[in-house]
C-alpha cells in the first residue's frame, strides 16, 4: 500500500513540471525570436550600406563622365598641356570623397590631372583600369582594386587599398580617345561605416566579389582581415544576398552577418552584429523567467508541504 503522502505530492510535482516545461518554451521562443530580431536589423544596415555605396559609385560615374564632356579637347591635342594639372576633384559625396581624377589618352599617356594624383601614375597604359575600361563592351563604369601606391595621396592609411573607377572615351564614330579615371583610398569608407552604429563590438567590411576585404571597420591595425568558411559557403549558395553565423577573422567575436552585392559593381558589404550584443535581450528574459519558475517551484513546494504535513 502506497505512503498517504506519495498520493498528495502527484499535485505539486505536476505543477512543477508543467512550470519547467513552460519556462523552457518561454526562453526557446524568445531565443529564436530575439535572434530573427537581430538578424533583421543586421540585414537592414546591409542593405542600407550598399544603397549608398551603389549610389555614391553611380554618382562618381557621372561625375567621370562629366569631366570627359567638359575636357575631351585635351585628348583631340588641345585644350592643356601633357600631364597638365588643371582637374579640380569633385567634393565630397555623401560621406566617400575622392582623391584624385585624370584623364589619360588612347597610349595612356596622362594629359590632364589633379595634382594630388601619384606620380607613377603619370603613364597608365599598362594598368589594369586602363586594360579593362578599354575593353569594356559597354563602356561602362569599371571598378578596380590596386593595392597602395606610392607617394599616394595625404592622408591615406600605410597600407590601405587604392580604388580606381575608370570609364573609356570614345567619339562619335566609337574611336577610342582615352580613358577617364579617379582613385581613392579604402580608408575613405571609413567616412560612411563610422555614421552607423553597428553595436560593440560590430563590424563591416567592404569586399570584392572573390572575397578579400577591401577596407574593414573598425581598423584592424595590421591584422589581416581574412575571408570565414561560413561567408564562402553562404555566397556559394545566394551570391546576391543572404546571411550567415561565424566568428570574425580578425578579433574572434562571434557575430551575425548578412551580406550584400552591390548593384551593378563587382563588390560585397558583409555586416556584422555580435552575438553578445544581439542576444543580451534574451539573456535577461531569461534570467526573468527563471526567477518565476524558481519562485513558483519553491512556493509550490511549501505548499505540497504543508499539505502533507497537515
Amino acid at each position: 500500500m502506497l505512503p498517504p503522502w506519495l498520493g498528495q505530492a502527484v499535485g505539486p510535482v505536476l505543477v512543477i513540471v508543467l512550470v519547467l516545461a513552460l519556462a523552457v518554451l518561454a526562453v526557446a521562443t524568445d531565443h529564436v525570436r530575439s535572434r530573427e530580431r537581430a538578424l533583421v536589423g543586421t540585414q537592414n544596415l546591409a542593405r542600407l550600406i550598399e544603397a549608398q555605396l551603389s549610389d555614391n559609385f553611380d554618382k562618381i560615374d557621372i561625375y567621370l563622365q562629366l569631366v570627359a564632356l567638359r575636357h575631351g579637347a585635351v585628348l583631340q591635342g588641345g585644350g592643356a598641356d601633357p600631364g597638365g594639372t588643371g582637374l579640380q576633384v569633385q567634393p565630397r559625396m555623401a560621406r566617400v570623397a575622392l582623391d584624385d581624377v585624370a584623364i589619360a589618352d588612347a597610349d595612356g599617356a596622362v594629359r590632364l590631372r589633379t595634382a594630388a594624383l601619384p606620380a607613377p601614375l603619370a603613364q597608365v597604359g599598362a594598368q589594369e583600369f586602363f586594360r579593362r575600361a578599354v575593353a569594356e563592351p559597354r563602356g561602362a563604369l569599371v571598378v578596380v582594386v590596386v593595392g597602395p601606391v606610392p607617394g599616394g595621396p595625404a592622408g591615406a592609411q600605410d597600407g590601405a587599398s587604392r580604388i580606381v573607377f575608370a570609364r573609356a572615351v570614345r567619339d562619335a564614330r566609337g574611336t577610342l580617345r582615352g580613358v577617364v579615371f579617379a582613385g581613392m583610398s579604402g580608408a575613405q569608407f571609413d567616412q560612411l561605416f563610422e555614421g552607423i552604429a553597428f553595436g560593440v563590438p560590430g563590424a563591416a567590411s567592404l569586399r570584392t566579389e572573390d572575397l578579400p576585404a577591401v577596407h574593414y571597420h573598425p581598423a584592424t591595425q595590421g591584422a589581416p582581415a581574412g575571408v570565414s568558411e561560413g561567408l564562402r559557403r553562404a555566397v556559394r549558395v545566394a551570391p546576391a544576398q543572404g546571411s550567415y553565423e561565424a566568428a570574425g577573422t580578425v578579433d574572434g567575436h562571434q557575430r551575425l552577418n548578412a551580406y550584400r552585392r552591390l548593384r551593378d559593381h563587382p563588390f560585397y558589404v558583409v555586416v556584422g552584429q555580435s552575438m553578445q550584443d544581439a542576444m543580451a535581450g534574451w539573456r535577461a528574459n531569461t534570467l526573468m523567467v527563471a526567477a518565476l519558475a524558481a519562485l513558483t517551484v519553491v512556493l509550490t513546494l511549501w505548499a505540497g508541504l504543508m499539505l502533507v504535513r497537515s
